[in-house]
């Protein structure tokens, strides 16, 4: 009896999706039954990083491209692919493209869809206090809202930062994959249908980079989730000079006060105790950006008694309406 013809994939992935190439390319019992026959880095790619030093190591065809480029197409359309595989990517799968694929494209999204959908599922988790799930669902027109076929049993990622956060969520991928398209080997893919109409995007360019410390309305625990999603920014007067200050590294102690939150309680030249909502913290590290330079609390001279934070108050969380206006609009 001859063997079943190998199912063909094509591999969609930004720089840092190298480790689940190379799960994939490694695992015998995905290259029993599929082929990787080509891999799209997205456009901020380059031929040198690892996911492309990955995919010529297995021989693969690369492309670094946008996705919605007619060469794209055309290089895609050349391979007839039956699946499309996303791990991260850039840029949204256009419509015609997920039309090239005579199967269908399978994405794992770093949240419990639909929880969190958007490119900030990992910081939004930690901000959450949950644990982390990976949601293996099929690519529609609709950002992170099509059918999920499987779902990883939650990791606790509780008081880890992003960084941390980021390689367990590697860690898992490979698994994960495996599983999921060996459902769809075996003709097994089942897929279960999201709750279409949940307001849970999280969008980047409304969420600063750095996420702000709100001293006054977060306890201490939401204060440390938000120092691990971001590198907190919290400002400072030194010197009557309101400074800005990266809070990376600090431990909680849960105690009854009646401070005004933000109040410095206590300083030795190394350690602040500050008064939040609900208890206070101990803060053992960061870092002062000055002229360029960075002074480490340490080295300053003078720690005026009150704490001030600026910027958004509050993560919003776009419903699907809104972010498909928005990205109408791109």
């Amino acid at each position: 009896m001859a063997a079943a013809q190998r199912r063909l994939v094509v591999f969609c992935g930004a720089p840092d999706s190298w480790r689940g190439l190379e799960q994939i390319a490694n695992s015998e019992s995905i290259r029993e039954r599929f082929e990787v026959v080509g891999v799209v880095a997205d456009h901020r790619s380059t031929r040198s990083d690892p996911v492309a030093t990955v995919a010529a190591a297995f021989g693969i065809p690369l492309l670094v491209d946008h996705l919605g480029a007619e060469s794209s197409r055309q290089w895609i359309g050349a391979l007839r692919p039956d699946y499309g595989l996303i791990l991260t990517f850039g840029e949204r799968l256009p419509v015609d493209v997920i039309g090239l694929f005579s199967g269908y494209v399978l994405n794992v999204h770093p949240s419990d869809l639909p929880k969190r959908r958007g490119g900030m599922a990992l910081e939004a988790t930690i901000l959450s206090g949950e644990s982390l799930v990976l949601t293996v669902h099929k690519v529609t027109s609709r950002l992170d809202q099509g059918p999920w076929l499987l779902k990883s049993a939650p990791v606790s990622v509780s008081n880890l930062d992003i960084d941390i956060v980021s390689r367990i969520r590697w860690s898992m991928t490979g698994e994960i994959v495996e599983a999921a398209l060996l459902l769809v080997a075996d003709d097994r893919d089942h897929f279960r249908a999201q709750d279409e109409s949940a307001a849970t995007y999280m969008w980047r360019r409304d969420t600063p980079r750095h996420l702000a410390v709100r001293w006054a309305l977060d306890d201490p625990s939401m204060i440390l989730r938000r120092a691990l999603a971001g590198g907190a920014i919290v400002y400072v007067e030194v010197a009557n000079e309101v400074t800005q200050l990266h809070l990376t590294q600090m431990f909680v102690v849960l105690a009854e006060h009646s401070h005004m939150p933000g109040l410095v309680l206590a300083y030795d030249g190394a350690v602040l105790k500050v008064a939040c909502n609900g208890g206070y913290l101990h803060v053992t590290r960061f870092e002062r950006h000055l002229g360029g330079g960075r002074t480490s609390i340490v080295e300053m001279d003078a720690i005026q008694s009150q704490f001030k934070s600026f910027g958004q108050e509050t993560v919003a969380f776009l419903s699907p309406e809104e972010v498909d206006r928005r990205l109408n609009q791109d």
